[in-house]
């Protein structure tokens, strides 16, 4: 049987708080296609991957962050964080979403 140790546990801890976002920011994403940006809640998003709203607040901090959140660079999510003020994700969402866009071919 797999003992927890006290340095694996904040690895797994991390692991698992990651594999959640990544889940909820897609189950987000998959809503702002289907529905609109302005037309999803924080509220909707937490329903539909069964999580509440105050984890989805915990993990990104705000609606935007849902967006623009990229694990590989959690400095951004900082500098949102600590922005503060307005609403920061202000462009139209778009029909598709970022994952489902297709690579533009360059024009000569």
């Amino acid at each position: 049987m797999f003992e927890s140790t006290p340095e694996s546990a904040p690895i797994l801890w991390e692991r698992r708080k990651y594999e959640a976002m990544a889940r909820i920011q897609q189950v987000a994403l998959d809503l702002f296609d289907e529905n609109g940006y302005r037309e999803v809640t924080v509220e909707r998003v937490a329903a539909a991957a069964d999580v509440s709203p105050s984890s989805i607040y915990r993990y990104f901090g705000t609606k935007e962050m849902l967006v623009l959140y990229d694990e590989a660079d959690p400095k951004l999510l900082d500098a949102v964080r600590t922005a503060g003020g307005g609403e920061v994700f202000e462009v139209p969402w778009p029909r598709r979403s970022p994952a489902r866009w297709s690579p533009r071919r360059s024009v000569p």
